[in-house]
């Protein structure tokens, strides 16, 4: 991660020890700030279902997740994401203010936005690495959390050491360095939880060509 990350006076702060970074950079906004983003974003977002394709059936065939998905970019037309192409969504002025700010508290450029809803605590995310092709390698992911409080978990693909954060409305965690090479994240199920959840992660990719507007 470059050097004028936000937290670059107290490399302490990294909550991973080896093979990555980490941060918890505060809160992004208040309880009252967050509630009024979170519900703009429910509301207007061109909330799409998640697919994924069955790797493990001849035929084609697809699940339907509980969680759902929009993009928003304007470098892309295409992001491979989850095994599948998701097209792309133009900016926003609420998701184009977010992301002045975090560049701001970061230090670090984002040309990608990919909002995931989580309706209630039945959606989850499975343990992975966001090691997309179309991602710059080693560049900063920055994560916002809107709405219900969720468990973030992080685990080491060799030694499984693990880490768990609890995520709350309006604050914000920033990932770098080589943490996608040597780590796993995950969101899991948290079955009695009724509240929905908005997860809005900034991205640094490379370009292909302008999103039709």
């Amino acid at each position: 991660m470059q050097a004028d990350l936000f937290t670059r006076a107290d490399p302490e702060q990294n909550l991973l020890k080896h093979d990555g970074e980490l941060y918890v950079l505060g809160q992004l906004m208040d309880a009252a700030q967050a509630q009024l983003v979170f519900d703009e974003l429910h509301a207007s977002l061109p909330w799409q279902n998640e697919v994924l394709p069955n790797r493990f059936s001849q035929a084609p065939e697809f699940f339907v997740l509980d969680r759902k998905l929009s993009l928003h970019t304007e470098a892309l037309t295409h992001y491979r994401y989850s095994g599948a192409d998701k097209p792309c969504q133009p900016w926003t002025p609420l998701l184009l203010k977010l992301k002045a700010q975090i560049e701001q508290r970061t230090g670090q450029p984002f040309n990608v936005c990919l909002a995931n809803l989580y309706p209630d605590g039945k959606a989850s995310m499975g343990w992975h690495s966001d090691n997309e092709t179309q991602l710059v390698q080693g560049s900063a992911i920055a994560s916002l959390s809107l709405g219900a409080a969720r468990d973030f978990d992080v685990k080491h693909k060799r030694s499984g050491e693990k880490l768990r954060l609890n995520l709350k409305s309006g604050q914000l965690v920033v990932m770098g360095g080589a943490v996608q090479q040597h780590w796993l994240h995950a969101i899991p199920k948290r079955m009695g939880l009724k509240e929905p959840r908005i997860n809005l992660t900034f991205r640094l990719m490379h370009p292909d060509r302008k999103c039709d507007q």
